[in-house]
């Protein structure tokens, strides 16, 4: 198989693609996606538990003969945080178009992050209808292309105008350095002067309800919606129904059922309060579920797995504070990098005062003649404003994994 490296002119990704250069295939690429999982961890297990144990990268873990101009480059640290980023789940975006440059634009693109579903909730209760999603805009030779997050076009504007909204501070890696800073203003100034209004919202925004008065009152003003803009400003029912909306959205995601015994662990599972689950699967002890629920994922339920409520804000933004996720015990393969939920026997977790912690895992270890030994083992907060728990060799014993987070829900 094949790597290829695309770059974009109008932002910092990039685009990885994996190929098969054998007329009519060789089935690896189907192979991979069918075990896509399986590939993931035997990778993780690769970088993070190196048997040199090597600072970046050595002939045990990554380099190899074809990536030898690379070399320097590798880390196994920063491959395996992108490994655990990604997750181990592979979703289709597109099937490959039958003819290049390029496609026509997808106006049924849906929101991809949270920020984006709000902003779509408010437009929509506001009465501005769905709006154009995912559409590239050619500028010139010298800026490139960009994406507004949201196209307005009413029927007066040519296929080259309209109105264009941006959602400002969903990453501080893109949006928060001058560079990038220039880049939006260079491009959003060449909109504005060529055909186009441009209305930027803040992320902090969406949860302002004066603030939002003031940005669609603007969009319905481009838009030459007077009805709409008068609306806005005489009442809030508007806002109150799409945060309800949003909210209907994310209970749809976790039904309560009454199950048969056919259907146990099929199209459902137990649900446990953390407390509870800690006990049932760290100690074996009967623990009945506060219930059964019927969770909207893709992966196929199976034995072992549960859904609890974490709460703490130690795991943001990872796992919002009060997020309902899918666990699995016990942990399959390497426990290294994966977020887990832990038992801790002589200590607490600072955070909630409990003994039981859902934090990240990592551990340090040598070989002796009796085998693999911790020397240290660290649970790991998401939110760098929490503690990392460090146990030492002699406190690894006081420590159970229970289960691993599969999925927030």
């Amino acid at each position: 198989l094949q790597i290829l490296v695309i770059g974009h002119t109008d932002r910092e990704e990039v685009d990885g693609i994996l190929w098969d250069p054998m007329p009519g295939g060789s089935g690896l690429l189907d192979r991979i996606c069918e075990r896509f999982e399986e590939v993931v961890d035997v990778a993780r297990e690769i970088v993070g538990e190196c048997p040199s144990a090597c600072e970046s990268s050595c002939i045990d873990c990554m380099q190899t003969f074809r990536n030898a101009f690379y070399h320097k480059h590798l880390d196994r640290h920063l491959a395996l945080e992108r490994l655990d980023s990604w997750g181990r789940r592979l979703a289709q975006g597109h099937d490959i178009p039958s003819k290049q440059p390029a496609q026509e634009p997808d106006t049924e693109t849906q929101p991809v992050n949270e920020a984006e579903r709000r902003l779509r909730h408010l437009l929509l209760a506001a009465g501005f209808g769905e709006g154009i999603r995912g559409e590239q805009l050619r500028l010139d030779q010298a800026i490139g292309t960009t994406t507004p997050d949201v196209i307005y076009r009413a029927d007066y504007h040519e296929d080259d105008e309209g109105v264009c909204i941006y959602l400002d501070g969903l990453s501080k890696h893109i949006h928060g350095n001058r560079e990038t800073e220039h880049k939006d203003r260079e491009i959003r100034s060449w909109l504005r002067n060529n055909g186009y209004d441009v209305i930027e919202i803040a992320v902090s925004d969406l949860h302002d309800e004066d603030a939002m008065v003031r940005n669609f009152r603007r969009l319905a003003g481009y838009l030459r919606e007077d009805a709409i803009r008068r609306e806005l400003r005489s009442g809030a029912e508007w806002f109150r129904a799409s945060q309800d909306e949003a909210g209907g959205r994310e209970e749809s995601r976790l039904r309560l059922v009454v199950p048969s015994e056919e259907s146990r662990f099929k199209t459902c599972v137990p649900l446990y309060s953390l407390k509870a689950a800690a006990g049932a699967f760290g100690e074996e002890q009967m623990v009945e579920p506060q219930g059964w629920v019927e969770p909207e994922v893709r992966r196929k339920l199976g034995t072992g797995m549960f859904v609890a409520q974490v709460v703490g804000k130690s795991m943001e933004p990872r796992i919002p504070d009060g997020s309902y996720c899918l666990f699995r015990s016990p942990v399959e393969g390497t426990r290294q990098s994966k977020i887990v939920l832990v038992q801790l026997r002589n200590s607490v977790d600072p955070e909630s005062g409990e003994r039981f912690t859902v934090k990240r895992y990592f551990s340090k270890k040598i070989e002796t003649e009796e085998g693999w030994r911790h020397v240290r083992i660290e649970l790991r907060p998401q939110n760098p404003d929490y503690d990392v728990i460090e146990l030492s060799a002699e406190q690894s014993e006081q420590l159970q994994v229970v289960a691993e987070l599969l999925e927030v829900l």
